[in-house]
């Protein structure tokens, strides 16, 4: 694929469903509700007489409908109301913008780079983070990018059907299991990773998985497509990327 195919650079905008958005939604719930209850109400009242059911047929088709449209209002800022974290991608290696003032970068070319590629099933624990908004069963999937010091993850969460398509045997992908870390203790809180599981055959993977926990970007399934393809276009020489 050449570089006019993928067009870059291409902005992969991260956390979709970030806080502040959740919070405005949050706030406009009530409202939402209230104004489809006055609209279905005024609506009613037009159509003359329905033997007193009138408050009824608004009471319940009120806030259906307050919040269908407070759904659609939700749908179009996720599009357009970027939380401000982002992966830029360009030939030349790729840019982060992990916080407000946090951005880091990767050059290809600026020595050894390596890619780790891991996933896991969110069940059998008890959810944490953004994970508690995926679908149950769902998988997460995340490839960490490291060049010296600098450590950049990105993740999504997919069907089985979609994993499925990532993970066949001869992916780079290795299969962690976090149901054992979560005892009733720590709850949707992080567990502490104890040193023999970080030094253990599966330590790097560990490892990737505390940094997504850190500053994991997150993208949509169609966005870490597209990242992973990039990375198999882009990254350096054979040789310097360890998977």
């Amino acid at each position: 694929m050449s570089d006019e195919f993928w067009q870059l650079p291409i902005t992969l905008h991260a956390d979709r469903e970030h806080g502040r958005l959740r919070l405005l939604i949050l706030l406009l719930l009530l409202p939402a509700a209230w104004l489809g209850y006055g609209v279905v109400r005024t609506a009613v009242s037009l159509l003359g007489d329905l033997a007193g059911f009138d408050g009824l047929l608004a009471c319940v088709l009120g806030p259906a409908l307050g919040l269908g449209g407070l759904a659609l209002l939700e749908a179009r800022l996720v599009q357009s109301w970027h939380s401000g974290r982002y992966l830029l991608l360009h030939p030349d290696g790729l840019t982060a913008r992990l916080g407000t003032a946090e951005e880091v970068e990767i050059n290809w070319q600026a020595g050894e780079t390596a890619v780790t590629h891991w996933y896991f099933r969110l069940e059998g624990y008890t959810l944490a983070g953004s994970e508690r908004r995926a679908p149950h069963g769902w998988y997460c999937l995340a490839v960490q990018v490291q060049q010296g010091e600098t450590r950049v993850v990105a993740y999504t969460f997919m069907s089985p059907q979609e994993t499925a398509v990532h993970t066949k045997p001869s992916s780079p992908f290795r299969k962690l299991n976090p149901a054992p870390l979560y005892t009733r203790k720590w709850g949707a809180t992080r567990p502490p990773l104890p040193p023999e599981l970080l030094e253990g055959e599966n330590g790097r993977y560990w490892q990737a998985e505390r940094e997504r926990w850190r500053s994991g970007l997150e993208l949509t399934p169609k966005g870490l497509k597209l990242y992973l393809d990039y990375l198999t276009h882009y990254q350096p020489p054979a040789g310097e990327v360890k998977v």
